[in-house]
């Protein structure tokens, strides 16, 4: 009797869980399914399509899917990036990632907003606040010109603009560096800058006021230089 007691009770007990198992698995799968819709639904509400230039397009026309996905505030200026959802003009539409494409520079208490390039065919890779994030003097602006799907990013050029505290002036001041090394205040108003083009190592300093150099930069040739008169390699004879 008791054998046979414990028998039904085993039986009900794997009967409870496989109905409470089906039902953790249709819940889990009815959870996907909603967030899925949820995602599609919610990403597409602040797109828009335009028509743009893409650099490796044969007739250098097609139009793109952009949306405002992160907004950011550095001290007074409002910066809000334009992306374009990997692939959206190739394969797949509803890609995971997105390619900065562009920014929009609104300072507060003023109606004066712009975009920071005239297309969209640059990939931005950073917009920096120097010398603090929440009380910047400056901004530079990392991106890799004409970029495509069949450009290397770890290995494509790359250009620096620098964008004013308040969002209304803007320089390019180097474009297609193999790499750059720094970018830092020197001072309290002053830039930095070091990076390697064309084998030459470059070292320039520029006005955060003006966005002038302050002298000529200093290059070092690494494919002309003769190490053999190092003042370093003689010390150490």
């Amino acid at each position: 009797m008791f054998l046979e007691k414990a028998h039904r009770l085993m039986k009900a007990m794997t009967e409870l869980g496989l109905f409470v198992l089906v039902w953790v698995i249709a819940g889990a799968v009815m959870f996907g399914i909603g967030t899925i819709a949820w995602d599609f639904i919610r990403s597409k509400h602040d797109e828009v399509k335009v028509e743009a230039k893409i650099s490796d397009k044969t007739d250098g026309k097609s139009e793109i899917t952009l949306k405002i996905d992160q907004i950011e505030k550095f001290g007074s200026l409002w910066v809000a990036h334009i992306q374009e959802p990997k692939d959206s003009y190739r394969v797949d539409y509803h890609a995971s990632k997105s390619i900065d494409r562009n920014l929009l520079l609104t300072p507060d208490n003023s109606s004066n907003a712009h975009i920071l390039f005239d297309s969209y065919k640059n990939k931005i890779s950073q917009f920096r606040a120097l010398p603090e994030y929440n009380n910047p003097k400056v901004f530079i602006c990392t991106y890799i010109q004409n970029f495509n799907d069949s450009i290397d990013e770890d290995n494509a050029k790359l250009s620096l603009m620098l964008v004013s505290k308040d969002g209304e002036k803007q320089k390019v001041i180097v474009e297609n560096a193999d790499k750059v090394l720094k970018t830092e205040m020197a001072d309290d108003s002053n830039l930095n800058v070091v990076y390697f083009k064309a084998g030459k190592l470059i070292s320039s300093m520029y006005s955060i006021q003006t966005f002038k150099t302050l002298s000529s930069p200093a290059i070092f040739d690494l494919k002309d230089t003769s190490l053999k008169n190092s003042p370093l390699l003689m010390k150490q004879e």
